[in-house]
């Protein structure tokens, strides 16, 4: 009697302590940083669609910061990744299977392709006035002008991170979906991809990177309109 029980996890500290207080700042400013650098890219993909005008704010530029953008890259693979899912399940899925009756099997691969031809076609879009309003894009010598500390436009680097995000979220998504005959394969190849990416953005190789990811989007719109 009066003896506290063993205690089997260690002690939560209580709220103001000293690690509780660390704890907290560390996540409000990460966070603070990751939405403000969101927004900041965002900022410039939009003055690139809408052509800055006089009393914009004017476009940001920056040298490739690791710490402040990886969790950017992950945010952008999140909310790719809802969007894909979402629109398989909520709306090619429903719509598909009241209008024509159809094996779950082919459903799946026909949402999935549906999906990609959204993504794909999204990033086209996108893509196009990003990189042809670059100051670099002609000549095509200049594709290849290398600087491991290259400053980049905000519009440029939403693309770029946006882009790297994407084939995380298409990493995990192959985990997710029907096991294909080409499984190993489409994980290899979403694997390289970001790394690619990745190794192309950090030691300057984005203008290449760009012109590469922008010509090969548009080819896989019709490739999986095929497959429809």
């Amino acid at each position: 009697p009066g003896i506290p029980p063993p205690r089997l996890f260690p002690a939560i500290p209580p709220r103001g302590s000293a690690g509780n207080l660390a704890h907290e700042y560390i996540s409000v400013r990460l966070m603070g940083e990751t939405r403000e650098e969101i927004q900041r890219l965002v900022h410039g993909l939009t003055l690139t669609f809408f052509r800055q005008g006089e009393h914009d704010t004017p476009m940001s530029y920056a040298a490739p910061n690791l710490s402040r953008e990886v969790p950017v890259c992950f945010v952008f693979a999140v909310a790719f990744f809802f969007i894909s899912w979402g629109f398989r399940l909520a709306i090619v899925g429903p719509l598909v299977s009241r209008a024509i009756s159809i094996s779950d099997a082919k459903l799946q691969k026909l949402a999935q392709s549906g999906s990609e031809v959204l993504i794909y076609g999204t990033f086209t879009c996108v893509g196009v006035p990003v990189v042809l309003s670059q100051p670099w894009v002609w000549p095509s010598v200049q594709w290849w002008q290398a600087d491991g500390h290259e400053v980049m436009g905000a519009d440029l680097r939403c693309y770029y991170i946006a882009y790297m995000g994407r084939y995380v979220q298409a990493f995990v998504s192959v985990l997710l979906e029907h096991k294909r005959k080409d499984f190993t394969e489409m994980l290899l190849h979403h694997f390289v991809t970001v790394v690619v990416i990745f190794l192309s953005y950090t030691y300057g190789y984005s203008r290449v990177g760009a012109i590469t990811m922008l010509l090969l989007d548009p080819a896989d719109v019709p490739l999986h309109l095929a497959k429809i």
